[in-house]
């Protein structure tokens, strides 16, 4: 059931994250957003789907089990720890190979936007 529920979850929460996205580029307040914007704005869309498996283990029928045998924090870490490895390394691949570029405002970590980072993490769970 806890497999089942995350997934049912992660789906229903993808709602909420595309709609936002949809607000932000189709109204294009995106243009005058700077580093603290594009930031707030992705950690705050990844941190119900990151504080979830802590704060509300019930949604996803993980309560009552210790944090490391919930389904939804072992999603979660495996998600961050793939997010992360792809943006940090495999992100160049794009650069290179499709002269794919970001260019936005924003702190990076190798090259890569750390807003990023988060965005990944709510579009795999999707």
């Amino acid at each position: 059931p806890a497999k089942r529920a995350t997934e049912t979850w992660f789906l229903a929460y993808g709602v909420v994250w595309i709609s936002c996205f949809a607000v932000v580029l189709s109204t294009g307040m995106f243009y005058w957003w700077d580093n603290l914007h594009f930031m707030v704005f992705c950690v705050g869309l990844a941190s119900p789907l990151l504080l979830q498996p802590f704060v509300a283990p019930s949604l996803t029928a993980d309560q009552g089990k210790p944090i490391m045998e919930r389904f939804s924090f072992k999603a979660n870490l495996w998600i961050a720890i793939f997010s992360f490895i792809g943006n940090y390394w495999y992100t160049h691949y794009f650069y290179n190979v499709l002269k794919a570029s970001y260019q936005f405002k924003s702190w990076d970590v190798n090259g890569v936007p750390i807003p990023m980072f988060f965005a990944t993490h709510f579009y795999f769970c999707f």
